[in-house]
C-alpha cells in the first residue's frame, strides 16, 4: 500500500535540511476499533525514532505534542479504504487539534520535552480526534496516515543543560519524512454472530426471474470460484475466498431503446455481503443450506452530509456502463466467515438478488453533467433521484451459487 499513499506524502527523507537531526516516526494501535459504544475512543501511539546511523553524534532535544502536532490539520492524515481505492477523510478543522507553534519553557517534567540521542526512541499516547469516529460506515478500514512533518521547537544538547531556558523556533526545523501509516478496522457487529443474544428476522429468499418489471432492462449475475479454500489463505483475522462475478446486460428483442447503451451504479453489485439482498454465505449444518446470519446492530445509522457523484467522469468508479449483450466482469473476496470455521466445513455462495437503485439510457459520455447524490461515505445507494427519474425498476435475480470446503 505504501505506493498509493505516497500521493498524500508532503515531506520525504530528500527533504531533510543539513545538520539536523535524523528523525522518522512510526504509528501503531489496536488492529480494531469499536464505534457503537456510548463514547468510542482510540488510542494511538507515536513512536520518535533517532537514526543510529545520524551523522550528529550531539544529543538533541525535542518538544513534541502527539495531540497538537499529530493530529492538527498540519499533522497526520486519515485515509479511507474504499473498493477504489484510498480517500482521504475530509472534515472540518476547527473540529481538530489546533497547532501553537510558539518558543516553550524547558521543563523536564513536561512530557512534551524529550532528549534523543543517536539510536534512542522516545514514545506519547494519544486518542484520535473524536470527529473521525463520528461518521464511520461498519466494516471500513482506515489509515492513519503521518504524511511527513517539521519540528520546530529544537535544539542541540541534553534537557539538564536546557532546564528553565526558552527553546526557541529555530530557522532549519528537523524534517520528520512520511509515509508512515497504521490500519485499522472499523468493528461490524453485523458480521459477528455471537455478539446478538436475539435471533435476526428471516432472511428474505432469492429473488426469482419472474419478479422482473415488465419494461425494464434485463440483467444476469453468474459466479464462478474455486472448489477449496485453504485455511492457510488467511490474514490474522479473515479468510479470503476469491471469486469471479460477471453482470450481463441482456439484448432483449422488442424492448423500447434495447438497442441502446445505459449506465447504472454498480454499488448492490459490490456491497459486503447482506442479510436482505445481494451476496451471501451459507454453510451445511445438519445436512442442510444455512445462512451465516449477519446482524443489524440496533443503535441508528450513522447520518453524514450526501456527496455528489458526477456519472459521467465517474471518477471513483462507482458506475459502470453496458450495451446490449456485453458482461463486465470483477473479483470478489468472500470475507465475513464463522468464528468457529474450521477445514471441513462445507460454504455455499450466491448472488441472492438485488434492485439496481440508479440506472438511466446511455453512455458514460450521454451522462457527463449527470450528478446523483449519495451519502458521505459513498458506499451506499443513491438517494437523490429518490425514484430513478421515473424509469422501471431493474430487479436483477439470483445467480448460481458455487460451494466449496475449508481444508488445511
Amino acid at each position: 500500500m505504501d505506493q498509493q499513499l505516497l500521493s498524500f506524502v508532503k515531506y520525504f527523507d530528500q527533504n531533510r535540511e543539513p545538520d539536523t537531526p535524523q528523525l522518522t516516526l512510526r504509528i501503531e494501535g489496536e488492529p480494531t476499533v469499536d464505534v457503537w459504544v456510548d463514547e468510542p475512543s482510540y488510542s494511538v501511539l507515536f513512536t520518535i525514532t533517532r537514526s543510529a546511523e545520524d551523522p550528529q553524534t550531539k544529543p538533541c532535544i525535542i518538544y513534541w505534542d502527539p495531540t497538537e502536532d499529530g493530529f492538527s490539520p498540519s499533522g497526520s492524515m486519515l485515509i479511507l479504504h474504499t473498493l477504489h481505492g484510498l480517500r482521504p477523510v475530509v472534515t472540518d478543522p476547527e473540529k481538530l487539534p489546533t497547532r501553537n507553534l510558539i518558543p516553550q519553557k524547558v521543563t523536564p517534567s513536561d512530557p512534551h520535552f524529550k532528549e534523543l540521542v543517536p539510536g534512542s526512541s522516545v514514545s506519547w499516547r494519544s486518542s484520535l480526534p473524536a470527529v473521525y469516529l463520528e461518521d464511520c460506515p461498519p466494516a471500513a478500514s482506515y489509515s492513519i496516515l503521518w504524511p511527513g512533518g517539521k519540528i520546530h521547537p529544537w535544539d542541540w544538547g541534553t534537557l539538564a543543560e536546557h532546564c528553565g531556558q526558552t527553546l526557541a523556533l529555530r530557522s532549519l526545523p528537523i524534517v520528520v519524512p512520511g509515509p508512515s501509516y497504521h490500519t485499522y478496522e472499523i468493528l461490524n457487529y453485523e458480521s459477528d454472530p455471537e455478539y446478538f443474544e436475539d435471533p435476526p428476522p428471516p432472511s428474505p429468499r432469492a429473488i426469482s426471474p419472474s419478479s422482473r418489471v415488465n419494461g425494464a432492462p434485463i440483467f444476469n449475475v453468474s459466479i464462478s470460484g474455486p472448489a477449496t479454500l485453504s485455511m492457510k489463505d488467511r490474514t490474522p483475522s479473515m479468510s479470503l475466498y476469491p471469486l469471479t462475478v460477471t453482470v450481463t446486460y441482456d439484448a432483449v428483442a422488442g424492448l423500447a431503446l434495447c438497442g441502446r447503451p445505459l449506465t447504472f451504479h454498480s454499488f448492490v453489485f459490490k456491497r459486503p455481503d447482506n442479510h436482505h439482498e445481494g451476496f451471501r454465505l451459507y454453510r451445511r449444518t445438519n445436512d442442510a443450506w444455512t445462512p451465516y446470519e449477519w446482524r443489524t446492530h440496533q443503535g441508528g445509522f450513522i447520518i453524514t452530509e450526501p456527496y455528489p457523484l458526477n456519472v459521467g467522469r465517474n471518477d471513483e468508479n462507482h458506475f459502470w456502463s453496458l450495451n446490449p449483450g456485453e458482461s463486465w466482469s470483477f473479483t470478489r473476496e468472500v470475507i465475513a466467515f464463522p468464528k468457529d470455521a474450521a477445514p471441513g466445513d462445507q460454504y455455499r455462495y450466491l448472488f441472492k438478488g438485488a434492485t439496481i437503485d440508479w440506472w438511466d439510457w446511455g453512455s458514460f459520455k450521454d451522462h457527463e453533467n449527470t450528478v446523483v447524490w449519495v451519502p458521505g461515505w459513498l458506499e451506499a445507494k443513491v438517494e437523490d433521484p429518490k425514484d430513478n427519474g421515473g424509469r422501471p425498476v431493474i430487479i436483477v435475480p439470483a445467480s448460481n451459487a458455487v460451494e466449496f470446503t475449508l481444508t488445511d
